[in-house]
């Protein structure tokens, strides 16, 4: 029984550290006049985007500017 326990125990922990590395992938540096940057962890690259604010696409968004 001790084993059985210290085995769910373990996997626990494992599937908690993959969730945790999987969901921790991108640091948001800045947020501001509709662009975000985002750094990606895994691969150390950074990138820039539009955050669309209600728009349902990129076309409607530069059709408004």
């Amino acid at each position: 029984m001790e084993k059985r326990f210290k085995l769910w125990l373990m996997v626990l922990i494992v599937v908690s550290l993959i969730y945790l590395a999987l969901t921790n992938r991108y640091g948001i540096y800045s947020v501001g006049q509709g662009v975000v940057i985002k750094h990606d962890k895994w691969t150390g690259k950074t990138q820039m985007s539009l955050g669309l604010q209600g728009f349902r696409n990129i076309e409607d968004y530069q059709e408004q500017k």
